[in-house]
């Protein structure tokens, strides 16, 4: 559920299936602002320091700000779930089950429909 939600949310930009995928994603954006950033100053100073032919690409902000929340999130959402779970034992997923809701709530009331193959182009 939760993967279908940022998925519609994102327009299909963002999985979240794997942990790990949001972070090599977070990954692939440092890479890009660091490759961006030395690009930058071998302009200024006139001496080639990125390798390639590739022009530096400036990265995605939104697209970082949308994988670190994502991340944030589930972070936060493993450690106040195991401190509820010890404290209030099985109810803890109530909260978790109306958390999804709410959330799959706000993205049907956006009313928004996207094609596939539209989602596929906004990438």
């Amino acid at each position: 559920m939760q993967n279908a939600l940022v998925t519609r949310l994102s327009g299909a930009v963002v999985r979240t299936t794997h942990l790990t995928g949001v972070f090599a994603d977070l990954g692939i954006e440092m890479a890009r602002w660091f490759r961006h950033w030395r690009g930058a100053l071998a302009e200024g100073i006139r001496v080639r320091l990125v390798i390639g032919r590739d022009v530096p690409v400036r990265p995605s902000v939104p697209k970082i700000y949308l994988l670190a929340t994502i991340a944030l999130a589930f972070l936060f959402g493993a450690g106040s779930g195991a401190v509820l779970a010890v404290h209030i034992r099985h109810a803890a997923m109530l909260i978790a089950g109306a958390a999804v809701s709410a959330g799959a709530l706000y993205a049907n009331s956006r009313g928004q429909r996207l094609d596939h193959d539209d989602a596929l182009s906004r990438r």
